[in-house]
């Protein structure tokens, strides 16, 4: 499904951003729906973030640099509750991160952190932020960070977007009840 719209995004060059945009979420949700599901009922959250930010890197031809994870990562899982919004979070802020950089040349840097009580999800593009910018001022809705805003957990979740020097920093902290940890 994905590849007849970025076909469609091709023939249709008025609608590319649209259907490119819903190209990425229909994998964003693939790529949940292709990880084992752990006997504790999680997803494992590295395995979803390699997934979405690999396809991301496919779909634009960007370079996106992936911290090599520790395997101690591997213990944190996604309940399947919030499996798809969370990918599609996820993919959203990743999306934003690569059409969003200073230059097609230049990639965008992904490290997953593992914290204390959870992980955060750090992205990292050269880019800048618009005069103003205030994420509590953007209004839920059905796409850009309105539908991050609009899917993500009420508990167990923070998203912060700052401009550090000539770096857009993207952070996403998850914690319980967003996240769970799996006993190994």
């Amino acid at each position: 499904m994905a590849g007849l719209l970025h076909q469609q995004a091709i023939a249709r060059p008025e609608l590319a951003a649209t259907l490119n945009e819903a190209a990425g979420q229909i994998q964003a949700i693939a790529q949940v729906h292709g990880l084992q599901i752990r006997a504790t009922g999680t997803l494992p959250v590295l395995g979803v973030v390699q997934g979405i930010f690999t396809n991301l890197s496919n779909m634009f031809g960007a370079s996106v640099r992936f911290d090599t994870p520790t395997a101690a990562l591997w213990r944190w899982g996604l309940p399947e509750s919030e499996a798809v919004p969370l990918a599609l979070v996820i993919n959203e802020l990743g999306t934003n991160a690569i059409k969003y950089r200073a230059s097609r040349d230049q990639g965008v840097a992904v490290r997953l952190v593992s914290r204390a009580e959870g992980l955060e999800l750090r992205i990292e593009n050269q880019g800048q932020l618009k005069p103003g910018f205030d994420l509590a001022a953007i209004a839920s809705s059905v796409s850009g960070l309105g539908l991050v805003k609009a899917l993500m957990p009420r508990r167990g979740a923070r998203l912060s977007i700052d401009q550090v020097g000539a770096q857009v920093v993207t952070r996403l902290e998850l914690s319980a009840p967003a996240i769970g940890e799996e006993l190994v």
